[in-house]
């Protein structure tokens, strides 16, 4: 099915878009952001977080893993190629969470640089 959604795209352009959204996936779509707003509502997401922008992230991420799962598999360092629902866990984790450190737990900024770090300067050559 995704295959022939991004393919209907590719091909179809605007049109196909436009029914793609108004006669098959608009539904599910709304009802996604539907369950993001209630989340706001009830204080378990954060207010300012635009729901269709994470209903279309979700969207996304699983749409391109069900496509290519295949070449995720021979990557040494993806240990979720073969486990969907593993993949799942950690992409909502990462939604959720974020990837960065909380700010009581960031380290603080770095030091000046030393006078002997060189600086590139707009214009100027560096040799």
């Amino acid at each position: 099915v995704t295959r022939l959604i991004s393919r209907g795209l590719l091909e179809g352009g605007e049109s196909m878009g436009r029914d793609l959204a108004e006669k098959v996936l608009g539904d599910h779509f709304g009802r996604l952001v539907n369950v993001i707003i209630g989340g706001r509502k009830t204080g378990e997401l954060r207010p300012g977080a635009d729901p269709a922008m994470a209903a279309i992230l979700l969207v996304s991420a699983n749409l391109f893993y069900f496509e290519s799962r295949s070449l995720f598999r021979h990557f040494p360092f993806v240990d979720f190629g073969d486990d969907k629902d593993r993949y799942s866990r950690k992409l909502m984790d990462i939604l959720l969470n974020g990837i960065l450190k909380p700010a009581a737990e960031a380290k603080p900024a770095a030091k000046k640089a030393s006078k002997k770090t060189s600086r590139v300067v707009p214009g100027k050559r560096v040799a």
